[in-house]
This record gives C-alpha cells, sequence and structure tokens, in this order.
C-alpha cells in the first residue's frame, strides 16, 4: 500500500505563506528514504466538492488547505472505527474498513488541531464506558452476594443450596473486561489487546497527539506491541502480550482497530522504523509543514459556531454508528476498480 507525504517544496505555498527550515526538511528525507512514499500537493477544491457531505461540512470550518488535509485524514481514521459489523473483501480475504493515520511535522506546526476529529466521538465513547460500568456494577452486586452467602454458609447460617445456586449463577458471568472506544495513548500491551477483544464486534480506536507518549508503551512490551498493530491492520489474531505464560491469556480475534497519531518527524522515524518492519506501508502517512501565519484571534461568535458545528455533524455520526449497531446483517463494503490498483500499489 502507498503512503502520502504532501510536497513540501511547493513554490506560491513557500512564497506566500510558509517557512520550512533546513533542519526539518532533514528530519523528513529519511522518512522518506526508508518508507518510499510518494509526493502529492494538497487536495484541490474540486476534490474537496466530491466527499461526502458531512465531511465536506467537517471541512469547511477550517481555510488553510493544509490543515484541511490533515483534518480530512483525521476525520476518516476516526469515522473508521465507528463502522461497525462492515467488511471489504480483497484477495479473497475480509478485511475491516479501520484504517491508520500518521500525522507530523515541526513542533507548533498545526497538527495538534486534529484533536478535533476525537471530539466527534466522545458521546459514542462515553456510552461505551457507561455501559461497561453498568455490567460491572452488576457483576460486582452478584460478587458480594456470592461472598456475603459464602461467609455465611461457613458460619452455619445457610442452607447449601442457596450457595449453591448463586455460585452457579455466578459462574456463568465472568468479570466483564473494560471496554471503550477511544483506547489511552499510554496503555499497556496486556490491556490494550485486552481492550481491543473486549470491544468487539466494535471497532477500536487509539487517537494520540503524543506519539513518544505511545512509543514509550510499545517499547516497553516485550518487543510484541508493534506485531500487535501490523496484526491489527491485518484483521488478524493480536498475540497474547502478557511476559507470563501461565498467566491469563488474552487474545484478539479478527480484531477492529483504527489509529490517528500525530507527532515529531524524528518519532515518525523511529516509530516506522524501515520497510522492513512492514508498519510503515500499514500508515497513511501526511507530513505537515511548518506554516506562518499573521496572528488572528477568533471572535466568541465564531468559536461558538465552530463548537456547534461539531456537536451537529458529531450527532451525524452517531446517528450513522447506531444505525449500524443494530443492523442484523454484517455490510459488505466493495471496491471499485480504481481502489483496489491503489490497494495493490
Amino acid at each position: 500500500m502507498k503512503k502520502f507525504i504532501v510536497d513540501s517544496n511547493l513554490p506560491e505555498m513557500v512564497a506566500s505563506n510558509r517557512s520550512a527550515s533546513e533542519p526539518e526538511q532533514q528530519a523528513v528525507a529519511p522518512l522518506m528514504d526508508q518508507a518510499g512514499v510518494a509526493i502529492l500537493s494538497p487536495l484541490n477544491e474540486m476534490t474537496f466538492g466530491r466527499l461526502p457531505l458531512v465531511l465536506q461540512r467537517f471541512l469547511n470550518l477550517y481555510s488553510d488547505p493544509w490543515q484541511k488535509e490533515q483534518q480530512m485524514l483525521a476525520f476518516l481514521g476516526v469515522v473508521s472505527s465507528l463502522l461497525v459489523g462492515c467488511r471489504v473483501l480483497h484477495r479473497q480475504k475480509a478485511y475491516g474498513p479501520c484504517i491508520y493515520v500518521l500525522i507530523y511535522g515541526s513542533p507548533a506546526c498545526g497538527k495538534g488541531a486534529v484533536d478535533d476529529a476525537r471530539t466527534l466521538v466522545k458521546d459514542i465513547d462515553s456510552e461505551i464506558t457507561a455501559a461497561f460500568a453498568e455490567e460491572h456494577d452488576e457483576w460486582a452486586k452478584k460478587a458480594r452476594r456470592l461472598t456475603i452467602l459464602t461467609r455465611q454458609r461457613m458460619d452455619g447460617k445457610n442452607p447449601i443450596g442457596d450457595v449453591n445456586d448463586t455460585a452457579g449463577e455466578y459462574s456463568d458471568l465472568p468479570e466483564p473486561s473494560y471496554r471503550c472506544l477511544v483506547l489511552a495513548d499510554d496503555i499497556t500491551g496486556p490491556m490494550f489487546v485486552q481492550t481491543v477483544a473486549a470491544n468487539q464486534p466494535h471497532p477500536s480506536l487509539l487517537f494520540t497527539t503524543e506519539l513518544p507518549a505511545f512509543m514509550t508503551s510499545l517499547s516497553g512490551n516485550f518487543g510484541k506491541f508493534q506485531s500487535a498493530l501490523l496484526k491489527g491492520h491485518a484483521c488478524e489474531t493480536m498475540p497474547n502480550l502478557r511476559k507470563s505464560a501461565g498467566a491469563h491469556q488474552v487474545k484478539a480475534e479478527n480484531p477492529d482497530l483504527a489509529i490517528v497519531a500525530t507527532g515529531v518527524p524524528s518519532s515518525a522515524v523511529e516509530f516506522l522504523g524501515n520497510v522492513e518492519t512492514g508498519l510503515s506501508s500499514r500508515f497513511i502517512s501526511f507530513y505537515r509543514p511548518f506554516i506562518f501565519h499573521r496572528e488572528y484571534e477568533s471572535t466568541i461568535e465564531e468559536y461558538l459556531f465552530k463548537t456547534d458545528e461539531l456537536k451537529e455533524i458529531a450527532a451525524d455520526l452517531k446517528a450513522m454508528h447506531d444505525l449500524l449497531l443494530t443492523a442484523d446483517n454484517q455490510l459488505w463494503l466493495s471496491l471499485t476498480p480504481v481502489q483496489v490498483s491503489l490497494i495493490d500499489d
């Protein structure tokens, strides 16, 4: 699969809007050499005009073409985590529609604005964690009841039948595993696989604007975390990440995982590694050049308008998500011949 990087040397952009330092160019060069990225300019207005209306509405909140591009990729990464029960058939294998997105650039280049895309799924994330909390409370009540009855039995104050009945009821309901849509960027390897497995058939989303924090987790899990990301992209079984073979083994079968990450070029190079690791080919990589703008303070009215727009877009996405969540059958997405050729390249 090809990775894409915007051209950091477009004359019109250099002349009017931005300043790319020599160290910045040198930091990006290794990634280009290692991953073999393609050089593209920002999408033009004609292309934006052909995008889905909900995506156009989101992108209309941003005026800068570079920011529009990065926001589009972040949006697609986030929305891919909402496509519950969707599958794509390619080369006789079923894949999930989730994608991996990596946006990188120098400090203060504006890449942190992608956090707007995360706010679009905040309500869905809260709904999933609230459902888990309710299930866990029910489990905890049964656990406390079993403990009380067991103690009463030991004291000779409770018939054996009551304890056995309760124990049987409790044994059929193991402790629920934690569930959420958006995974923490400092999550441990075992908890990562456990949560992805517990979320199924719902996809999981790893959204981080602090790539170094995630890399700390990546390097601290016995060298297997990277394998989990590779397997997650291909919808293959994620390996157990516990150090002890005798510990509770957790695997995620047919996982659906979406990733949206941002970081500086040096972190991106370290994270993706070289072509041989296979991780770079899983990500749509976007280089965000440093854009110099004159100081501009948005008005209160503009801020409130953007906030209201994000809430309405989030509501539309939630409606789509809820519809897919209640669908009786799996939804198969068809690829066009052009899409198939892009994947194969």
